[in-house]
C-alpha cells in the first residue's frame, strides 16, 4: 500500500512514527489522550519523496550505485529545495487538505517534523525550522524553508557530531492554524539543571514563546514543587521585562507586567504543572515542553495549548525516566500491616503476569518496576506506575 501523502494529527497510528516524524506524533499522542493540542496536518515523509522523485532528486538524497550522498551535495539540495515549485498533484493534495482540516484560517504555524526529531536521544533544538504566522498562500514556500533547513549545514553537523546518517535524510512537516497568545514558553517536568525530579520548571513571557526557546529573551522562571494538588511555588525569577508593540498593547493588560510573579498568576501555573504531570506520567518520561496561553487577559479561565512535547535530553547515563513513588495509602484495608513470608512471595510472582496483562490492554509499562514492592517486610504500591495507566486512559493521575 502506498503511504499516504497527508495525515491529520487524529489519523495518526502507533505504526506511523517513521512517516510523520517525532514532533507530530507526540502531539497525536497527547490529543488522543484528551490534552489540549490543536488538530493539524502533517505532510508526511511519503509527500517530501514524491516531490525529491518529481524534480529527479532522489540519487542526491538517497545515494545509488553510482552516486554518494556527501554534505556538499544535500547542501545544494537544500538550496534546490527553496526554489523547486510542488508539482500540480501534490499542491492539489495540499490544498485540498488544508481546506478540509483548517476552513477559513489564514494564518498558519509551520514545524518541522524530521524523524529522529524530538527523540530521546536527539532532538535538533533550534536546527530545523518553524515558522509562526505563514499566510495561507505562503504555506507551500514555508514548507520548502522546512524541507531546507534539515539539510543545512548546522543540521548535517549535527547529524555528524551525533553520528546520524545523512543519507535518506526523512522529514515531515506540521501545519496547524495559528494561535495569537497572551502568554507563552516552555515548561520541563524535571529540573534540568539540578537533576531534581520532584520539581516542575515553567519559563513564560507574555507573547509567543518562540523568543523563549530561541534564547532572545530571559523569560520569568517558576520553580514548583511537583507535588499535587497545591504545587507550591519554591522559587521564581522575573525575568526581561516583555516588549509589548502598539500592534499587541491590547491584547495584554499591562498592569500585570510588574506585579513581582507575572506573567503567570498562581492559578495558572498550578493548571500548567497538573498538565505537565499528566504529560509525563503519558509519555514515559521527563518532558520538555512548548505550551501557550490564549484569551484576551490573563485570567484564570484562558485556554492552555500544547505545541511540542519531547523528552529532555542530557540527563545522565544512569538516570532513570523516574523517581518512583511508593506508598502504603488504603493498604490496612486489604493487607496485613506486615505479610508472611508465603504472602509476600506470592505477591512478588504476581508481578510479571500483571505487567504482562497490562501490556495486553494496550498500556506501556516499561521503565517504572514492578506495580508493588515489598519494603522492611510491608507492601507498597507503585504510585508512579498507577498515574502512567490512568495518564493513558485519558484521566488525570
Amino acid at each position: 500500500m502506498t503511504a499516504p501523502w497527508l495525515k491529520t494529527l487524529d489519523e495518526i497510528e502507533g505504526s506511523d512514527l517513521p512517516l510523520v516524524g517525532g514532533k507530530a506524533f507526540n502531539l497525536a499522542t497527547l490529543r488522543r489522550h484528551g490534552l489540549p493540542a490543536t488538530n493539524g496536518l502533517v505532510v508526511t515523509c511519503a509527500f517530501f519523496e514524491a516531490h525529491l522523485r518529481y524534480h529527479q532528486y532522489m540519487p542526491i538524497w538517497a545515494g545509488s550505485p553510482d552516486v554518494a550522498v556527501t554534505e556538499g551535495a544535500l547542501l545544494w539540495l537544500a538550496d534546490a529545495l527553496k526554489i523547486s515549485p510542488i508539482s500540480p498533484e501534490l499542491m492539489d493534495a495540499l490544498s485540498a487538505g488544508l481546506a478540509e482540516t483548517s476552513p477559513g484560517v489564514e494564518a498558519f504555524a509551520v514545524r518541522s517534523s524530521a524523524i529522529d526529531e524530538d527523540t530521546s536521544k536527539h532532538t535538533f533544538s533550534g536546527i530545523h525550522v518553524s515558522e509562526l504566522g505563514v499566510p495561507r498562500e505562503l504555506v507551500p514556500v514555508s514548507l520548502s524553508r522546512c524541507w531546507a533547513s534539515a539539510l543545512s549545514k548546522p543540521a548535517l553537523e549535527y547529524r555528524r557530531q551525533h553520528g546520524i546518517p545523512i543519507q535518506s535524510i526523512r522529514l515531515a512537516v506540521l501545519i496547524q492554524p495559528f494561535i495569537q497568545p497572551v502568554v507563552a514558553g516552555i515548561a520541563f517536568t524535571m529540573n534540568p539543571l539540578s537533576g531534581a525530579r520532584d520539581e516542575i520548571v515553567i519559563e513564560a513571557t507574555l507573547g509567543h514563546g518562540s523568543s523563549v526557546a530561541s534564547g532572545e529573551i530571559t523569560p520569568a522562571r517558576y520553580h514548583l514543587s511537583k507535588h499535587s494538588p497545591d504545587y507550591a511555588l519554591l522559587d521564581w525569577t522575573p525575568g526581561d521585562p516583555p516588549q509589548l508593540t502598539n500592534a499587541n498593547k491590547t491584547r495584554h493588560n499591562t498592569s500585570l507586567v510588574s506585579n513581582g510573579r507575572d506573567p503567570l498568576s498562581a492559578c495558572q501555573l498550578q493548571r500548567l504543572a497538573q498538565y505537565l504531570e499528566h504529560i509525563e506520567a503519558l509519555m514515559g518520561a521527563p518532558q520538555d515542553v512548548e505550551w501557550a496561553i490564549t484569551g484576551q487577559t490573563l485570567e484564570e479561565d484562558d485556554e492552555i495549548f500544547f505545541f511540542q512535547s519531547r523528552p529532555i535530553t542530557g540527563l545522565p547515563q544512569d538516570a532513570v525516566p523516574f523517581d518512583v513513588t511508593w506508598s502504603r495509602a488504603d493498604y490496612c484495608e486489604f493487607l496485613p500491616d506486615t505479610s508472611s513470608p508465603l504472602c509476600a512471595s506470592l505477591l512478588e510472582r504476581t508481578q510479571a503476569k500483571a505487567l504482562s496483562f497490562f501490556e495486553r490492554l494496550g498500556f506501556k509499562v516499561d521503565e517504572v518496576g514492578p506495580y508493588l514492592k515489598m519494603i522492611y517486610g510491608r507492601p507498597y504500591l507503585n504510585l508512579t506506575l498507577a498515574r502512567r495507566l490512568l495518564a493513558q486512559s485519558g484521566l488525570s493521575p
